[in-house]
């Protein structure tokens, strides 16, 4: 008997750093498997795409995006209570793209049809990428096999056992945890209300049914799977969770290459070989950039523990910090490092919540102190974090020198965070992301 014939897998990534490099990750290990697979996202990314073997489908529109052209195109909203405005913001455009997106699914469908008919397409959006909505509600047009959604953000969906996202509240199971849970869940959805209104008018554009569902929800629940990149006991407990919710454990973890010397700091000897002197990483990720908010503060916070070096990622090659700022002498600063090479060294990670940071800080057995913004999903990055005990959640993407200070020796101080950090990398190497990703392709293409 001949062996089942490997899917066309087409990914949908939103043209954004930190929404484009899991998808990618992915993507090269399909690519390493067999699988023919097409990416959709911006033409800023087409050379990365392609270098890995993967073809890249660039909307028009999406030709010449890049992340500093959201606050340009979208019209600002003001905040609704319990939605800061920006985050309206940024849910507008996601819904705005899901005629692009759906369009360029149908182009890539017709040409794999015409290209091989025999041969299953499944599609690979990340949870932002809301092509699954319209694909999943029955829009008109050629079918791919099937929707496997992947959550390479946190699990915001709207539900009796947590608050609801952007709340930075953490769940229990008391009877009043879940009465504050549904009073403040009523509040979040009469907030998003005018972005349900945005959806449905979408759907029907497209021909596709409304959903009564926030959209995450739909997006989870109506997926034909969905995979999230965390272990389980990173993902808060839903009574109502669909069966056809699978954990990854994280994303598959590069294997160790050997560093060219040019790609790291001229001083990374001293970070090496530091002997008995804790090692603190700083980053703020890819949107909030601003040191101010946090690198220049925990610099600061720090510059006289003469038993810590501070080693600061600035995050994007030519970065600087500001050229009147002194630097400390407890401190290295770089535009980049590779986070593989620096979270294994580093006993301390501060961050303001990228998730990708998050799940890479626990695969390194790092506990982190981390300062959320109030944007995107950054305060319910926080709240997982201090959930499960594996770090301390500042609660402010400002905090000032003294609580960096404070939180950083407490993490360092108390063994509990170090302890449970170890006991999450120790689930996280349980997994094998690759083979759950693959397997849950070929699930879905030989249904």
């Amino acid at each position: 008997m001949a062996p089942a014939m490997k899917a066309h897998v087409v990914i949908g990534a939103l043209p954004f750093v930190s929404h484009f490099t899991p998808m990618r990750t992915i993507a090269q290990h399909l690519v390493a498997l067999g699988y023919q697979v097409t990416l959709i996202t911006s033409s800023c990314f087409r050379p990365s795409i392609e270098a890995i073997g993967a073809t890249c489908f660039v909307p028009a529109e999406w030709k010449d995006f890049d992340e500093s052209s959201l606050s340009k195109s979208s019209p600002r909203l003001p905040s609704n209570g319990s939605v800061p405005g920006i985050n309206l913001v940024a849910s507008k455009w996601f819904i705005n793209a899901i005629p692009l997106q759906f369009k360029a699914v149908q182009e890539i469908l017709e040409s794999s049809h015409a290209e091989n008919p025999s041969r299953p397409v499944v599609l690979l959006p990340e949870a932002s990428f809301l092509v699954s909505l319209p694909t999943l509600l029955g829009a008109p047009g050629r079918r791919a096999k099937g929707v496997i959604s992947v959550g390479n953000i946190p699990i915001l969906e709207v539900g009796p056992d947590t608050p609801p996202p952007s709340s930075g509240l953490v769940p229990d199971p008391s009877a009043k945890s879940r009465k504050r849970n549904e009073e403040l869940n009523k509040a979040y959805l009469e907030s998003t209300a005018i972005l349900r209104t945005e959806l449905n008018t979408v759907l029907r554009g497209l021909g596709a049914k409304e959903t009564d569902q926030y959209r995450q929800n739909a997006v989870l629940n109506l997926s034909t799977m969905y995979l999230q990149l965390c272990p389980k006991s990173l993902e808060y407990p839903r009574s109502n969770a669909p069966p056809t919710l699978r954990f990854t454990g994280g994303l598959p973890r590069p294997k160790q290459q050997k560093l060219d010397p040019s790609q790291l700091p001229d001083w990374w000897s001293e970070i090496v070989y530091r002997g008995m002197t804790k090692l603190v990483a700083v980053s703020q990720g890819t949107v909030t950039t601003s040191p101010e908010a946090l690198i220049i503060p925990t610099l600061e916070a720090l510059k006289d523990q003469h038993n810590i070096l501070v080693v600061v990622a600035l995050g994007k090659r030519g970065a600087t910090l500001p050229a009147e700022y002194s630097i400390p002498e407890n401190a290295r600063v770089a535009d980049w490092i590779p986070f593989d090479s620096l979270l294994p060294l580093s006993d301390v990670f501060v961050t303001n919540g990228g998730y990708g940071s998050f799940q890479n800080a626990l695969a390194n057995g790092v506990p982190l102190v981390i300062a959320p913004p109030f944007f995107a999903d950054k305060r319910d990055i926080a709240a997982r974090v201090e959930w499960s005990g594996t770090g301390i959640n500042l609660k402010t993407g400002t905090p000032t020198p003294g609580a960096l200070k404070d939180a950083v020796l407490e993490v360092l101080r108390d063994g509990k965070y170090k302890k449970r950090v170890i006991e999450v990398k120790e689930e996280i190497e349980t997994y094998d992301p690759m083979a759950i990703i693959a397997g849950a392709i070929d699930e879905v293409a030989n249904s």
